[in-house]
């Protein structure tokens, strides 16, 4: 019987023992919680500061908003002035706002860049052919960046250039 007391004694001790440590863990596991999410918000009001410009805008057609669709289709290029360094595109959505991406990275590197903008119809197949029939809606020169004669000087965190484009036939004459 004694021994029984015994051990049902240490059961208590090892279970106090337990709780204290978990509940001292607990604690310190709050504070350390709120260190990471301090952390985590000066990341996000810093823009994590990578150093990396966040763009995007609008583009205007002779002066008219482009809202993206499945048949309006305008794709930005940002392509580094310099020469060397990774070309960044866009499309425009459907809120008719463009964001610049390299591959799948949110972001690009700051400098001077130059733009590219082509903006295309693309209307259902027609019946002779089967394939759609795209038109190109905005001068051809502007759709290379090395000849649009747009330019943008990027910076680190959150940039918005809004883009103006001729209509087709309209740049080239």
């Amino acid at each position: 019987m004694q021994e029984r007391s015994l051990l049902a004694t240490d059961h208590k001790s090892l279970t106090d023992t337990r709780m204290n440590t978990v509940s001292r863990g607990r604690a310190d596991g709050r504070a350390e919680g709120r260190w990471i999410a301090f952390a985590l918000l000066v990341g996000v009001a810093t823009g994590c500061n990578d150093g990396l410009g966040r763009v995007q805008g609008q583009v205007r057609l002779a002066g008219e908003r482009i809202i993206g669709d499945e048949q309006t289709i305008a794709d930005i290029t940002f392509s580094p002035a310099g020469g060397s360094g990774s070309v960044a595109t866009g499309s425009v959505d459907t809120s008719g706002v463009y964001r610049l991406a390299v591959g799948t990275k949110d972001g690009i590197r700051p400098g001077k860049y130059n733009v590219g903008v082509l903006v295309r119809r693309v209307d259902a197949p027609d019946g002779k052919t089967g394939y759609p029939d795209v038109k190109i809606l905005s001068a051809r020169k502007q759709a290379n960046p090395a000849t649009s004669g747009i330019v943008a000087d990027v910076t680190p965190g959150s940039n918005t250039f809004d883009i103006e484009v001729d209509r087709a036939g309209a740049a080239e004459k």
